[in-house]
């Protein structure tokens, strides 16, 4: 029946209901679609000319440049480096270090002003592997010694292999944060 009535229209009308039902529809998409987003554009826009404008008033003398520099007790500072290694790979009885690799340090983060406010601040992940050889007991007061080193020093893999009858063999790969990119030539 609508059909009917639709046709029964003179050209002119038809052409002007069509107009009507676009400006209903663009009106209603205007309304409910294209305003809530211009509003939260804006509420978006000033909100970051507010975090602008508190960034730019807030004092940053006390304050360090980048937000993970709070961290840095964490960290083996540039000049301990070789001591720690020292400490990773000094040997007791019975406990005798097979091999050492040395991975190239990578960087992970730097910042303009470093903890000293004169150098960038810069953040390495050291990565080492270390070959023990010994006893059971002797290796185990190895890990609770690693896990006293001054600075968190993380193990990524360990294996323990036992052939009798030659002592047990411990392959760990470590790592630890430093601020040296040459960590062991301090």
């Amino acid at each position: 029946m609508n059909d009917h009535w639709y046709n029964r229209r003179p050209g002119r009308e038809r052409v002007l209901l069509f107009l009507v039902v676009i400006a209903a529809t663009l009106a209603g998409w205007y309304r409910l679609v294209w305003l809530p987003f211009a509003q939260e554009r804006a509420r978006m826009e000033k909100g970051l000319a507010d975090t602008a404008h508190h960034r730019a008033d807030r004092p940053t003398d006390d304050q360090p440049e980048a937000p993970w520099l709070h961290l840095a007790s964490q960290w083996v500072p540039a000049g301990e480096s070789a001591g720690l290694l020292a400490r990773l790979t000094q040997t007791t009885g019975g406990l005798r270090l097979i091999g050492l690799a040395v991975q190239p340090p990578n960087r992970l983060l730097s910042c303009a002003k470093g903890l000293n406010h004169d150098d960038p601040g810069t953040l390495f992940r050291q990565e080492l592997t270390l070959t023990w050889e010994g006893e059971y007991p002797a290796l185990l007061t190895y890990m609770h010694r690693l896990e006293a080193t001054p600075w968190p020093v993380q193990v990524d893999h360990l294996d323990y292999t036992v052939h009798p009858p030659t002592p047990a063999t411990l392959l760990l790969k470590l790592h630890f944060f430093t601020l040296s990119r040459s960590p062991f030539v301090d």
